[in-house]
């Protein structure tokens, strides 16, 4: 949501992936920007982590989850996940 006078400058943070055949069928996992290095990205699957590779993921998202850049600046004076 975009407000007068706000930054509408959004950063990727993560996704929802869906590998299967129908979206009622098939296996779900997320890809996150990573927190110790923002250029990053990490594969959340299940109960494993690890350094994602390939960004080309995104493009069969789900569900995409962005964050607004102003809000960014913040993160070290927050606990954010993000």
């Amino acid at each position: 949501m975009a407000t007068a006078g706000a930054s509408t400058v959004y950063k990727l943070c993560g996704a929802v992936i869906h590998g299967g055949t129908t979206l009622d069928y098939g296996h779900y996992w997320c890809v996150a920007r990573s927190r110790k290095r923002e250029e990053q990205f990490v594969t959340l699957n299940d109960s494993s982590v690890s350094q994602h590779t390939n960004p080309r993921d995104a493009l069969q998202s789900y569900i995409v989850l962005y964050r607004r850049r102003e809000h960014l600046a913040n993160v070290g004076n927050e606990k954010s996940m993000i």
